[in-house]
Parts: structure tokens; C-alpha cells; sequence
């Protein structure tokens, strides 16, 4: 079944198309990468897909359904690159106020986000304000928060950005354990990440998307990715 169908989407900054006419489907409970570089589009089209963007043109439809901005939709979330936490706030708070968004009462909130502090190894800080947090650790919470959400499809922007290689480790762990129950979406600029999590990978370019073969070896979807051109 189709998770998410695209149709021609279309989305413009400044007479200019970051997204342009794009057509692809993603099935359900796969993984798809989209690498590219820096300014190539890839927040964009994350933050669109979520809902949170409206294009200029197009259908966005999740499971078989027509999506509007600014219409909830309980089918997707998105992780985006700039985290999304209250800095002011603990994890323990940032990720229960996520928890009662979800419509969960009080005591079942409480009870669900030290479950889940507990899986993802945050719960010796519980009580921690997120200022005071590693970017790389702040990237575990705000993914941890995205789970909370508990939507069939999630999209993560940008999850690796900056993050250093033992919560890289732990993330792609992570990821690789719900790949299998989730539709996932993954923006990145990391050729080695799209190879080990995606089921489909595409590098965006100059507003196109251009699918790859994932039998592709690192080095030659290195320079794939290094010869695209941002307009």
C-alpha cells in the first residue's frame, strides 16, 4: 500500500522552483532517503511533506487521502533540523507535553514518556533542562519526541547533522528498530546513511528528484551527490 503519493508538486521561493514538479510514491512501512547538499531543498521538501509548508501547487495524499496545510493529520510527523525542543524546559516536560498533544491523560502520559526514556537511555536525564544538553544528545530527545507522536509515517530532516559518531551509532540503531513498523522519510547529505537505512534513496537536485540505484556503491553515490548542481 502506499504510505505517501506526490503529484506535481511544486514549491517556489523568489520566482525560483526548490521543488519542481515532483512526482513519487513511498510504500508503506519502507524507508526512503533523500540526499543532497546544503541548499538544495531538502528542508523544504521535509517541512511541505509534513504539512507544515504549503506548496505552490500539487496533492500531498497519505494513505490514499488528500492533505491540506493546516489540516491535522494524525498519519504524519516530522523531525525537523532545528529540533523543535523548548530549550527552557526538561526533557521529562518536552517530551510529556508531546505525549498529552496525543490526547493522553495525565498519569498514561507520565507512565509513557519513562517508557520511552527508559528504551532510548535518557531517563538519567530526566531532569535535565534541554539548554544544557550536547546538540548531539538534543537530536536524540527531539527524535525521541517525534516517536512519542506515534504516527505511521515520520520524517526526519536533517537527523545526522553535526551529530558525533557514538549518537550517531545510537541513532541509526534506533532507526533500524522501528524501520520495520514505520514509513520513514529521511533528508540527508550523508551517502554512507542512505546506503544502510534506505529501501529507496533519490538525491534532490535543482529542484528534480532523481532516483537511485540502492545497489550503488558509497564512493560513486559520493560523487553523484558532489556533482549536483544547486541553481
Amino acid at each position: 500500500m502506499k504510505a505517501l503519493k506526490v503529484e506535481n508538486l511544486t514549491k517556489t521561493y523568489k520566482k525560483k522552483n526548490v521543488l519542481d514538479s515532483l512526482f513519487f510514491n513511498v510504500e508503506e512501512n519502507t524507508t526512503s532517503v533523500i540526499l543532497g547538499l546544503d541548499n538544495s531543498g531538502k528542508t523544504t521538501l521535509a517541512k511541505t511533506l509534513a504539512l507544515v509548508l504549503k506548496p505552490n501547487s500539487g496533492i500531498i495524499s497519505y494513505f490514499d487521502e488528500e492533505n491540506k496545510l493546516g489540516e491535522y493529520n494524525d498519519d504524519v510527523s516530522l523531525m525537523p533540523s532545528e529540533l523543535g525542543l523548548s530549550e527552557h524546559l526538561t526533557v521529562f516536560e518536552n517530551l510529556l507535553l508531546m505525549a498529552q498533544t496525543r490526547h493522553i491523560g495525565a498519569k498514561g502520559a507520565k507512565e509513557l514518556v519513562l517508557e520511552y526514556m527508559k528504551k532510548y537511555e535518557l531517563i538519567d536525564r530526566l531532569d535535565d533542562k534541554v539548554i544544557v544538553l550536547s546538540h548531539s544528545l538534543k537530536k536524540i530527545v527531539s527524535f525521541v519526541l517525534t516517536l512519542i507522536s506515534d504516527t505511521k509515517v515520520i520524517i526526519l530532516d536533517e537527523p545526522f547533522k553535526d551529530v558525533d559518531v557514538k549518537y550517531r551509532r545510537k541513532l541509526l540503531e534506533y532507526i533500524k528498530e522501528i524501520k520495520k513498523i514505520k514509513t520513514i522519510i529521511i533528508t540527508t547529505e550523508l551517502p554512507e546513511i542512505a546506503l544502510e537505512l534506505g529501501d529507496d534513496i533519490y538525491i534532490l537536485e535543482d529542484g528534480k528528484l532523481n532516483e537511485v540505484d540502492k545497489n550503488i556503491e558509497v564512493k560513486d553515490l559520493e560523487n553523484l551527490l558532489l556533482n549536483a548542481e544547486v541553481k
